[in-house]
């Protein structure tokens, strides 16, 4: 299947965008990964540094881990480390689920976030799906 898809591809290149990309990063894609770019947002610093550290050298088109949260807009924002990292996010965790293994907050941190998509301004739920719909090559 992935001679296939390499095949395929040919001299194109696949772009995956890996959000919040703690522990394996695009691991479904290292078959074919000479014709894959990969970028990823990690918040937290040490994990970050340890995908970029797991990348290099292992014969992705391109990959890099970025050291930020995705959210609306690019500001500093709270980031609520639970217990269980992967658990971790912009959104502080409902009461209902706090009390559940690994939802406890251990701390809350500041992170820097960057927005992958249209501007912050509210725009009505219709034009979300048209822009849904455009494809677009975008470039890193």
């Amino acid at each position: 299947m992935a001679d296939l898809i390499a095949q395929l591809l040919q001299d194109e290149r696949l772009r995956v965008i890996d959000v919040g990309a703690r522990g394996e990063l695009a691991g479904h894609f290292t078959a074919i990964k000479a014709h894959v770019e990969v970028i990823g947002f990690e918040p937290d610093a040490a994990e970050c540094a340890r995908l970029n550290a797991e990348l290099r050298d292992l014969g992705w088109c391109r990959a890099e881990v970025l050291p930020y949260a995705v959210g609306y807009s690019a500001v500093d924002r709270p980031f609520f480390v639970a217990e269980a990292p992967e658990l971790s996010s912009l959104l502080e965790p409902l009461t209902e689920v706090v009390g559940r293994p690994g939802w406890r907050v251990k701390r809350v941190e500041r992170v820097d976030t960057v927005s992958l998509g249209p501007p912050a301004s509210p725009r009505p739920r219709s034009s979300w799906r048209r822009a849904a719909n455009c494809r677009s090559r975008a470039t890193f």
